[in-house]
């Protein structure tokens, strides 16, 4: 019994390393951006294009209510890829990157940004690539107080790792995104509704939350980036991402600036 023990958790973590992953590919452009006529973005192994896709939906008069024109979802292996992103303009342009996917990764973010030049020419102005790394415990989380209707978003954070994390997008706050169980049947974005938190502050100095270090965390409201008050009852969760490096691992093709980022994922559920 023992070695059936033994071999179903060895089958389970075999399972678990090989087991596919999100990816999800974002087409963003920048205002002004109308002379375009498809870009094509594909990932391939040594053998074969394995996902892909081709988008040709911009806008004449350059003009988006949103600038995330496209989002593509699907499943993804883990091991080593090349990635290809071709717009059609007056020219072609093709940038072209390696992908790595290891067994820590859990998801795959790609964005791809696209821009004038000064010469007005449509090009892919950056690519970036985000990895995501969850079941982590480089952080623990508690509350401040009790929270009831009323309180803060805010939470106590101490890093019980044994390296130094940074925060994520923000570099200068630890701002993370509470999400709502629907009627036991899932959980929805809660608050904030964008994703982009960034912008509350551009001007102060890049943080980092030191081994054993306490500093806070919280949920910023959209109109002055003050900490959001709970409105209603309900079962929660705080998600707050992080990475473990102050730079970017940067290369450039072309003209095009290629970031890859590793992103660490923690969360912590309470009820109010």
């Amino acid at each position: 019994m023992r070695y059936i023990t033994l071999l179903l958790a060895f089958l389970s973590i075999a399972i678990s390393n090989f087991a596919q992953l999100q990816l999800t590919v974002d087409i963003v452009a920048d205002s002004g951006v109308k002379t375009a006529k498809f870009i094509k973005f594909d990932i391939s192994n040594e053998q074969e294009i394995i996902y892909g896709f081709s988008f040709n939906k911009f806008a004449k008069d350059g003009i988006y209510p949103n600038n995330t024109l496209f989002q593509y979802n699907d499943n993804i292996d883990r091991g080593r890829f090349k990635i290809t992103a071709s717009l059609k303009s007056e020219n072609l342009y093709d940038v072209s990157d390696s992908l790595f996917v290891d067994n820590k990764v859990s998801r795959i973010e790609i964005f791809i940004f696209i821009s004038l030049s000064n010469s007005l020419n449509e090009y892919i102005k950056e690519i970036k690539i985000l990895k995501f790394y969850n079941n982590l415990e480089y952080l623990k989380f508690s509350a401040f107080s009790s929270q009831k209707v009323g309180t803060e978003a805010s939470f106590k954070i101490s890093n019980v790792s044994d390296s130094s994390v940074y925060p994520y997008p923000n570099t200068s706050f630890f701002f993370g995104t509470l999400y709502e169980s629907y009627k036991d049947q899932g959980w929805s974005q809660y608050y904030p509704l964008y994703n982009d938190i960034k912008f509350c502050d551009t001007v102060s100095l890049k943080k980092k939350l030191l081994v054993n270090q306490i500093d806070t965390a919280w949920t910023p409201n959209d109109d002055d980036c003050s900490k959001f008050i709970f409105k209603k009852h309900g079962s929660y969760y705080f998600e707050l991402l992080y990475t473990f490096s102050d730079f970017e691992i940067l290369s450039q093709v072309r003209s095009t600036k290629i970031k890859t980022i590793t992103v660490g994922r923690q969360i912590y559920e309470f009820k109010i």
